[in-house]
This record gives C-alpha cells, structure tokens and sequence, in this order.
C-alpha cells in the first residue's frame, strides 16, 4: 500500500499578513509524556497565529505548566467556561448559565449538538448525552476559527461530531500518533473511525506504518499526510561523544512511560546479561507508569539494585542533563498484549539529537526514525539477548559510538526540527482551507 504524501505547495506564512485562529481538541494538556503537543502549540503561536486549546478532561499539572505563562497562551479548558468544583452549587449554577446562553444564542447548533449527543454511543462519543453537551459548549459559546485540528483519533471523533453537528464549518484536520490506531480500534471496533474519516479534511501519521494502519481501518489514502512529530532543537544541545573515564560506568538511558509497549522487563533482562558479563554499567529510567511496581521487583529477584535506577518524572531540563551524562539511549519497544504499539517515539529523536546513539527495536514507525547501524542499532522485539549484543558492541567501539553521534545528530537535525514542522502544518493548514 503507497500512501499518499503529497509535498504542499510553498506558502511563506512567515512573512504573510494572514494569521489564523487554531483550535486544538486534545485529551489533557499541558502532559509530561506529549511534548510534542505542547511543542506544536507554542511552534503555532511563536508563528502569530491565534491558538485556542480544547480539553477533553481536566488539565494535568505537569512540568509543562510554564509553556502558558511564556508564550501567554489563552487557558482554554471547559472548566473555564464551567467555573466550580463539579457538581458544586457554583458549578451547576454556571453550566445552567452556559446552556441557557448557547440555546439561546445558537439554537440550531445547540439543538442538533443535543440530538445527535443522544446517540453518541453509536459514533464513538460517551452514553451520558449531558457529557458531550458540556465537552461542546466552549465550541457552541467562542469564536469561529479557521482550522480546528484534533491530537489522537479519539479526539477526532468528537472533533467530527461537532463538525457534523453544525458546530463548525473550518477544516477539521486530525493527526494520530499509535495506541489510537491500533488498541482503541480492538477495544472499540475496526469502524470505530468511520464517522471521523467521512467528515475530516485531512489526516496526518506522524510514520508511514501509521499512515498504512490508519487506511487499514477504512480511511482514503488520498486524505493523508506524512507530518513526523517535532521538538526544539536548542532544548537539545549538541555533545562532543566520549567513552565513560577508566573506572566510570557505561551509562544508559531510557525515558519513557512505564507501560507495556515499552518493553522494559527485556531490557532489565539485557542488562542481567551484560553484568554476568563483567561490563561495569549503570541503567537510568525516567519514567513513571503502571508497570512500575512490576519493574522493581523484577530488579529485586535479579538483584540489579545497584546497577539499575528507576528515577520517576523529570522536567525537560532535567532529561537533557540526563542525556548528556549518558553514553547510550535505550527502547526496546514492542506490541503490547491489547494491541497498543509506538507511533514515532519522538525520544529517540530527542536523544539522536544531543548525540546519544541508540538501541531499539524493529516495531512500528521506529525504523523511520532511526538508521539502523549508523545512528543506532535495531533488534527484534522482545529480544534480550539481541539488546545485550547491540549494548555490548557499541560500549567496546568508542569510535564507532563517536560516529553513529555524529550521524544521529545531522539526521535528527535536518528532519525533526520543531520550526520546520511548524511551517509543514501552516502548509497543510493553507491547503485544508482551499480543500474544505
């Protein structure tokens, strides 16, 4: 299957006096483990157009908190429009004021948001019909915007709802990322999309294994784009690669959530054979997650406490410091028992970046952002073995970690640059409209 990845006409928007109003549906925001969405933000409003950011559920306090106070991002979030604790006098007393403001001001588009809330269900939306009412009344009572832009597919179908309720008629663009395209439809049904592929203008991947997995699902492959996922490049200085000093550890890296997909308890093995092999090493994981409590036993039995460090959630700060202090960068990813794989694993990007050569595996859209024996080297999921191998090669060929640095970083640098990016979407944003 080819999927369609058209190159968008050139559109220097930088220098246009033409700025539009973005409204971004996303899950929660700002959140530690989506950088890339808080990156797209601020990417967007750096660039002068109007952003306007729509949660599904209440905001996650994390370390990205400060993204709205630099860039002044206006805090949109339903409880904004909701004020009080749920459920509260204050809180009914506002969604009452705001229901009575909608139908009064916009009863066409209320009422057909409330009639076709009361069979959500059907198209992917919550039972309770008075859910989806609240999720859309800061679309019904706010300002009309060009381009409405939905993270992950499920976002989209209630992006898709209210473009099919009347709520807006901009382009509706919706990008997926991984777990949405492949467990959400095994949890949910392979049509789960149907609603959404019918009403939006376009869909982005962030790889091409996406991409395919999404027109797998039933979506035109005429409607999709190739956008990989971008970060700040000056958030991720360049480092001069050196083998840790005599009587130092080879330091490794990993940072991620702790969850299935991420293939820990192989790595936790890998590192089991490299001590039995005499290599002295020290094994960092950033990362918080459900799978914590499994992981610290596994250290436990295998008696890795002193060689393996389970350090919790760290700010962006702290990561790089991490990654700087580290000599290799390791994700040895694989195909969790419900279906849920990676989409592109922008830390890979992230490490390839500062320098950091990596050890991965052969899983989804990682191939795309790794080349396998120059910038780092991919075995096969859920091979332990094959990661011990990969580590121990690259920690006794200093000169060949110094290339695969070297490499890494001019091929992270040239394709992943977060101000690139964000010229990519004003592209595809212009397109949408004369499409739309």
């Amino acid at each position: 299957m080819n999927v369609i990845t058209k190159t968008l006409p050139y559109l220097n928007i930088q220098n246009s006096t033409h700025k539009m109003r973005i409204a971004l549906i996303v899950g929660g925001f700002p959140v530690t483990s989506e950088t890339f969405i808080k990156n797209h933000v601020v990417g967007l409003i750096n660039a002068g157009h109007e952003v306007r950011v729509y949660m599904r559920r209440p905001n996650r306090m994390t370390d990205g908190e400060e993204v709205y106070m630099k860039v002044n991002l206006k805090r949109y979030r339903y409880s904004a429009l909701i004020q009080g604790k749920k459920g509260s006098l204050k809180w009914v007393f506002n969604f009452l004021g705001a229901t009575i403001k909608a139908l009064f001001f916009m009863p066409s588009k209320s009422l057909q948001v409330i009639g076709k809330a009361l069979n959500g269900r059907k198209v992917g939306l919550p039972r309770n019909p008075l859910i989806t009412w609240k999720r859309a009344l800061p679309f019904i009572n706010s300002w009309h915007p060009d381009i409405v832009h939905c993270h992950f597919g499920t976002n989209g179908l209630f992006g898709a709802f209210l473009k099919r309720s009347g709520v807006f008629r901009a382009p509706l663009i919706v990008t997926f990322h991984g777990h949405d395209v492949h467990s959400v439809p095994q949890k949910r049904g392979f049509d789960v999309y149907k609603l959404l592929f019918q009403n939006a203008t376009q869909i982005t991947a962030n790889t091409h294994f996406t991409a395919e997995s999404i027109v797998a699902l039933g979506c035109s492959k005429h409607k999709i784009k190739i956008v990989p996922m971008g970060f700040y490049l000056h958030s991720y200085p360049q480092l001069l690669w050196e083998p840790p000093q005599k009587g130092e550890p080879f330091r490794i890296l990993t940072v991620a959530r702790l969850t299935e997909k991420k293939g820990l308890e192989y790595a936790l093995e890998a590192i089991d054979v490299l001590i039995q092999r005499g290599i002295k090493l020290r094994y960092d994981i950033i990362g918080d997650g459900e799978q914590r409590a499994l992981l610290e036993t596994l250290i436990t039995q295998k008696k890795l406490a002193g060689y393996v460090f389970i350090l919790g959630w760290k700010s962006t700060s702290e990561v790089v410091k991490y990654m700087q202090a580290s000599h290799l960068f390791m994700l040895p990813s694989i195909t969790a028992t419900n279906g849920d794989m990676e989409g592109q694993a922008l830390v890979l990007q992230e490490a390839q970046a500062i320098g950091l050569p990596v050890v991965s595996t052969w899983h989804n859209g990682i191939p795309e952002g790794v080349r396998n024996s120059e910038t780092g080297i991919l075995v096969q999921e859920k091979d332990s073995l094959g990661l011990a191998n990969a580590v121990d090669t690259l920690c006794n060929q200093p000169d060949k970690m110094r290339e695969m640095s070297k490499k890494a970083q001019l091929f992270v640098r040239g394709k992943y640059d977060q101000n690139r990016i964000t010229r990519e979407w004003e592209r595809l944003y212009v397109e949408a409209c004369a499409e739309d």
